[in-house]
């Protein structure tokens, strides 16, 4: 992919960006495009070949896709479908290193908020192209990071109960649960966290499951009320807490704070 340096030593801007929604059989239809895309997924799993290259996208899932390549869907999808798009050039010679890739997006709240703000500012004319621009460099760094951050060694203890954490954030975690499926104390397993992670294990319960909450926020799907359950969180007071302490502002000014999309169903 993008070699980190050489993309922000390069100049790029947005030429189109949407919110695709699709809620019953659809296949990705056949195109050559002239610029570079990037496909990030909110909801189900849907197959896409690049060429002779095939992906399988799941929730969470980033990927980038490259003009004068063809790229289809390989068989019908009946799940719930919707992922943001962003069609994009560079205003030089793009970096040498641009074969197309999958990633899976360690923070995916800040790439739906990033995209979200994006379709804001590209649907609002009273901002400049530059804003939109801006926010596109940074959801292509979220990727490149997620990517570098996935191939690195790092300790696979670690990476164990951050899944582990991952699959079950809508219930209760304490560090005893933590302490009962994996066979360390929780001193070892504090230590080692910090280590890796820069921060204890509370802190990354807590970082998953604002994410979470996040993500389920800016959905509108949900009554903010019916969200904390979600989590593992019973109490409602208890989370206006929580993500007033995390976020700075409630869960509702987070809702409102963007609200100009363009979203398509083909």
């Amino acid at each position: 992919m993008f070699n980190m340096q050489e993309f922000l030593d390069t100049p790029l801007h947005v030429v189109s960006a949407g919110l695709f929604i699709s809620d019953g059989k659809w296949i990705h239809p056949t195109r050559v495009i002239n610029s570079f895309e990037l496909i990030f997924v909110m909801q189900g799993s849907f197959q896409i070949a690049e060429g002779e290259t095939v992906y399988t996208l799941r929730q969470g899932d980033a990927l980038f896709l490259r003009p004068g390549i063809e790229h289809r869907g390989l068989s019908p999808s009946t799940d719930k479908i919707s992922f943001y798009w962003v069609h994009f050039d560079f205003e030089n010679p793009p970096p040498k290193k641009t074969a197309s890739s999958r990633a899976a997006v360690l923070n995916d709240s800040n790439m739906r908020i990033l995209f979200k703000q994006l379709l804001h500012y590209c649907n609002t004319p009273t901002y400049p192209p530059a804003c939109q621009n801006y926010l596109l460099r940074l959801a292509v760094v979220e990727v490149l990071l997620s990517q570098s951050q996935n191939s690195g060694k790092g300790s696979a203890l670690i990476k164990e109960i951050q899944e582990w954490i991952r699959v079950h954030y809508d219930r209760p975690i304490t560090l005893e649960d933590i302490e009962q499926r994996f066979g360390y104390n929780r001193d070892y397993l504090t230590r080692i966290f910090k280590r890796d992670c820069n921060m204890g294990i509370k802190k990354y319960i807590d970082t998953v499951k604002m994410s979470k909450a996040k993500a389920l926020i800016l959905s509108g799907n949900y009554p903010l009320k019916a969200i904390p359950p979600m989590l593992g969180i019973e109490d409602y007071n208890l989370f206006l807490k929580m993500f007033k302490y995390h976020e700075g502002i409630t869960p509702r000014q987070y809702r409102e704070t963007y609200v100009n999309i363009h979203t398509n169903k083909k």
